[in-house]
């Protein structure tokens, strides 16, 4: 027998040490990863199901597909709405409708206020009420449920941002495959599932060193052979079981991932969008024209002969909703957007022998002066009495 000297059992104790504490940190970090797979797809799979569940009541969940409902809704949450009778509608609630400016697309807008029998809707993020109110007929429910961010895939399936829904796979995917990460420590917990790859943590007095010193000084020892004989014995149903299951049953763990992804996709298909600005939209791929409002120009005054004038100018651009002649900030006259002149009478002015320079106004939108422009010249009249009559001239 070699005697072993004291100065290489502590070197030899010192090694083990090491070892022991570099698994010691390993198996935290399996159970600190597994443990984040396992919050990722149980956040998934929750707000799945918090989007699909009440479809049992009847109620409908959206995609939230644009910002005009933040910061309280935003792109890719998903409101489940419920059906509520008309009578019990009152301003202040979020309203989802059948979108009068968009065919086939639903509107999920506050109720703002009733206007001949119509209900006036307006995105929290818009600065203005929607332009087409809503007919009672046209109401889905109201906003019941928010699920945040559930309906990202949604939203980025359909304006083709394929790089984030490759990205978002591959995560649920990974999360799916590492909740088994930590499954070997769970089963030497529990002692119902150990295999022969838990030996090298445990040894086989269960001291957890993989060395039987009966005195843990470090010295080297032989495990008995009956003992050996024993732990193979115990071990080998084991891992004739594993060598009978499929390799594919490995992969398992990325079912629920899976599954998570197929329920938003199915069950919550439903877009909802804010109401259009001037110009045209459609879907896959969906485009947006924005319209710039312009101000007139040549604007000139002609004289009638009934102690009136009349008030033109030339218009391009997009069509404008209707044309206003001002004096300063008051509104003299309107005419249509189609039209090209107005007539001004002296009921409208009020300043007597003074020269007052008239402006027009371009009108884009159904609210005057909400999405205008105003001309930069205008045209100079004045009011004049003659024979206690007042008539208007241009200066």
């Amino acid at each position: 027998m070699q005697a072993t000297s004291s100065s290489d059992r502590a070197a030899v104790g010192v090694a083990d040490t090491v070892h022991r504490r570099q698994l010691h940190v390993i198996d935290w970090g399996r159970v600190v990863v597994a443990g984040l797979a396992r919050m990722l797809l149980t956040a998934v799979l929750g707000g799945a199901f918090w989007a699909a569940a009440p479809m049992a009541l009847g109620w409908e969940p959206t995609t939230v597909m644009t910002g005009s409902m933040e910061p309280r809704l935003h792109p890719g949450d998903v409101v489940v709405s419920r059906p509520m009778p008309k009578p019990m509608l009152h301003p202040g609630q979020v309203l989802l409708a059948e979108d009068p400016d968009h065919r086939n697309h639903l509107r999920l807008h506050r109720y703002l206020r009733s206007r001949k029998g119509m209900f006036v809707t307006k995105g929290d993020g818009n600065e203005a009420a929607d332009s087409t109110p809503l007919a009672p007929s046209a109401v889905h429910g109201i906003g019941f449920i928010r699920v945040p961010f559930v309906g990202l895939p949604v939203l980025w399936l359909r304006t083709g941002a394929w790089p984030l829904v490759g990205i978002a796979g591959a995560l649920l995917l990974s999360a799916g495959l590492l909740v088994k990460l930590d499954s070997r420590l769970r089963c030497a917990v529990t002692g119902q599932c150990c295999d022969q790859g838990d030996e090298r943590r445990t040894g086989p007095d269960g001291d957890g060193d993989g060395r039987s010193g009966a005195g843990g000084d470090g010295a080297t020892t032989v495990r008995p052979a009956h003992r050996r004989a024993g732990r193979r014995s115990r071990s080998a149903p084991a891992a004739r079981e594993r060598e009978r299951r499929p390799r594919h049953r490995r992969v398992a763990a990325g079912v629920p991932a899976a599954l998570g992804v197929c329920l938003v996709v199915a069950f919550v298909p439903t877009q909802a969008i804010a109401a259009p600005f001037l110009g045209t939209t459609r879907s896959t791929p969906s485009t947006f024209i924005a319209a710039t409002a312009v101000p007139v120009s040549a604007v000139t005054c002609t004289d009638n002969t009934d102690a009136s004038i009349t008030i033109g100018w030339n218009s391009s651009g997009v069509a404008a909703a209707s044309f206003d002649v001002l004096l300063g900030t008051r509104v003299l006259a309107s005419a249509p957007g189609t039209a090209r002149s107005v007539r001004v009478t002296t009921t409208q002015l009020i300043n007597l022998g003074s020269t007052s320079t008239l402006q027009v106004r371009t009108n884009l939108g159904p609210t005057p002066g909400s999405w205008s422009a105003t001309s930069s010249g205008g045209t100079k009249v004045t009011v004049l009495a003659v024979l206690g009559l007042t008539s208007l001239r241009c200066a």
